[in-house]
């Protein structure tokens, strides 16, 4: 019997095992790739925690709270602010120096807290949730957040820091902030919200990002708290009045729907007019003694920060007269301009702190919706 050769048998993978070895390396990868983004999400997650103090398992109030450090030191998110909870309950809005006129004000025996209770006959308490760096849109954020609660006052007190973001070409700039890095971020937040809180990564990798395009040498997006150099000659084009007014505007709203009483206030500031940097870092100017003022120039051009607080404050009188329900205080024509009220263009001395209160003070108590929340 003659032997056939060996091209008489088929040695091909009969077709059903191809298909099942084919699942078995595409489950092999799947595997693999489920492996690596585990791991993956469980660095970012490790990331935020010891970076930036955000927990393991997270909410979104904790994503907030990264943003805005001061919900967390002022417990606001996590006190008791009912209509009717027996306290005078007061919410400032605003940057470092409102900030700053609180604490110093608050060191000196509750001053502030004290005032405010003689004058509505209630116990007060304030949540500061004003910082350095941060402008009507922050405010606006924060306030969005805190819509299961209840103030019995708002304080309004914004312009030197909005003016930061006109410190970029007119291409560049958007009305909601987000050329610069800083709101970038803060709006990929929320735009992951809820969903951030169960998987951080995708986030992770979008702030990495922008956080690297933000960078000077990189310049795409308008850092947080210097302008670029290059750019700071467009900051004399004033392109925040919109946004400031819809910002403030938009608050005043929301309070308006909440029944909450809203003080809104001018700016105060001053720039002698021999200002220049070197004058005062060598402390030649008029301003107040303090250890470290702050030099114009971290908000941009002398003419570019004069004109944008200007524009601001004109902002705020204009709103004052379209929301007459707002406790309106012209704080700019208020506190003079002369040095012995400022430590810097935008920050009070202890005296213009108290020229301040002095200010607000009788308008929050003439005022008649107040005087009707007064304990008998």
């Amino acid at each position: 019997m003659a032997c056939g050769g060996l091209g008489d048998y088929n040695f091909a993978m009969p077709e059903n095992k191809k298909r099942k070895s084919l699942r078995r390396r595409l489950l092999k990868l799947a595997i693999f790739l489920v492996y690596v983004l585990v791991i993956a999400e469980i660095g970012s997650r490790v990331y935020w925690k010891i970076k930036r103090d955000v927990p393991f398992f997270s909410t979104p109030n904790d994503w907030y709270s990264r943003f805005y450090e001061e919900l967390k030191e002022s417990d606001v998110l996590n006190a008791d602010l009912g209509p009717d909870n027996g306290t005078f309950d007061v919410l400032l809005l605003g940057g470092s120096a409102l900030d700053r006129v609180h604490r110093s004000l608050a060191l000196k025996s509750d001053t502030l807290p004290q005032a405010l209770s003689k004058i509505t006959g209630q116990p007060a308490r304030v949540f500061n949730l004003s910082n350095p760096g941060l402008t009507t849109r922050d405010s606006l954020t924060k306030y969005r957040l805190l819509k299961d609660k209840h103030f019995d006052l708002v304080v309004i007190y914004h312009a030197v820091n909005d003016t930061r973001l006109n410190n970029c070409p007119p291409g560049k700039f958007r009305e909601d902030y987000t050329h610069s890095g800083w709101y970038k971020q803060v709006d990929r937040m929320e735009a992951h919200m809820p969903g951030l809180t169960y998987f951080t990564l995708p986030y992770t990798l979008e702030y990495t990002v922008i956080h690297i395009l933000s960078s000077k040498k990189v310049g795409v997006f308008l850092p947080r708290h210097r302008p670029l150099e290059s750019w700071i000659a467009h900051g004399t084009d004033i392109k925040t009045a919109r946004p400031f007014e819809d910002n403030v505007q938009k608050i005043l709203d929301i309070a308006a729907q909440r029944s909450e009483p809203v003080l809104l206030m001018t700016f105060g500031w001053y720039v002698p007019e021999n200002y220049t940097r070197a004058d005062l870092k060598a402390k030649k100017l008029d301003y107040a003694k303090s250890p470290a003022p702050s030099a114009v120039e971290l908000w941009g051009s002398v003419e570019g920060v004069k004109k944008g607080l200007a524009r601001h404050n004109e902002i705020i009188r204009n709103l004052s007269l379209k929301n007459p329900q707002a406790i309106f205080v012209d704080a700019d024509m208020l506190i003079a301009k002369v040095g012995e009220n400022f430590n810097d263009v935008c920050h009070l001395s202890e005296k213009g702190k108290l020229l301040l209160m002095q200010s607000f003070l009788p308008a929050i108590s003439q005022n008649k919706r107040l005087q009707n929340k007064r304990s008998p």
